[in-house]
């Protein structure tokens, strides 16, 4: 899978948002260290992938294909609420 978007966080560590197309079930969403090992990837909602991020407030925000908005823990990759905004 390619890389679409990436954000650079503390560290050298960065947040990187991987093509969705075929991704379905499987998080395309992940945290990487400075040697690009995976630290978190990041729980999905329903199963859908993720098709866009942004960083607010240490916080992760998602946008997953099926519409919900996720926010997730920029430490440990977990989800910390959601919202449906389709």
């Amino acid at each position: 899978m390619d890389i679409v978007a990436e954000l650079p966080i503390e560290n050298g560590n960065r947040i990187v948002l991987l093509d969705h197309q075929n991704s379905y079930g499987i998080s395309n969403l992940m945290r990487l260290d400075q040697q690009n090992d995976v630290v978190w990837k990041a729980e999905l909602v329903d199963q859908e992938p993720y098709t866009g991020m942004r960083i607010e407030d240490g916080i992760v925000r998602a946008y997953s294909y099926g519409g919900w908005s996720v926010d997730i823990d920029i430490r440990i990759g977990r989800m910390v609420r959601k919202t449906f905004v389709k």
